[in-house]
């Protein structure tokens, strides 16, 4: 049990997968930039092709070729609606207002809300170092700003992000 907690604990890290909705097996997609999902374990299973939405989790309806539109018309990108969605804050001690008070990080894409004082952040999962306010690089943002922990960055705020960042873990490990 211990062994199995700790591999899902890594697989959440590193990986990108969610569960089947036919089997509940874990599943990761081979292309980020497909949402049409086959799963094998169904398919063998049923002994028929079973497809489903990366992005809603309901089985694939749609019949064309397209991998961006699984034809269910509840299908909602729920990580898109939360950074549409999420509160504006004041970072604490700082002279930055209005900032989304959740960011996509720039590389990966993980979820990161704010919840310390300081605007730069580490993201958990590809350890990319950015600032929370206008989404540089913290390096970047540093040197446009000296000593800028605290402050108003060279550039604007940064408005809400439209899309998430799809994060290539292969290419990543490579160039390290």
């Amino acid at each position: 049990v211990l062994e199995q907690k700790l591999a899902f604990a890594i697989a959440r890290k590193f990986c990108e997968y969610k569960q089947c909705p036919g089997c509940s097996t874990f599943t990761e997609r081979q292309d980020t930039t497909n949402l049409r999902v086959l799963c094998i374990v169904c398919s063998v299973r049923n002994k028929s092709t079973y497809e489903f939405c990366w992005q809603c989790l309901n089985p694939w309806k749609n019949t064309n070729t397209d991998s961006d539109s699984c034809g269910n018309d509840e299908c909602i990108d729920m990580e898109l609606e939360v950074l549409k969605n999420c509160r504006l804050i004041n970072l604490p001690e700082s002279s930055v207002k209005d900032c989304p008070s959740i960011r996509a990080c720039p590389t990966c894409g993980l979820l990161i809300e704010h919840k310390s004082q300081c605007k730069y952040m580490t993201c958990a999962r590809c350890h990319y170092k950015f600032c929370f306010a206008c989404l540089e690089s913290a390096n970047a943002c540093k040197e446009k700003q000296p000593e800028s922990y605290y402050a108003k960055c060279a550039t604007a705020v940064a408005p809400r992000q439209q899309r998430i960042p799809q994060w290539h873990l292969r290419a990543h490990k490579q160039v390290r």
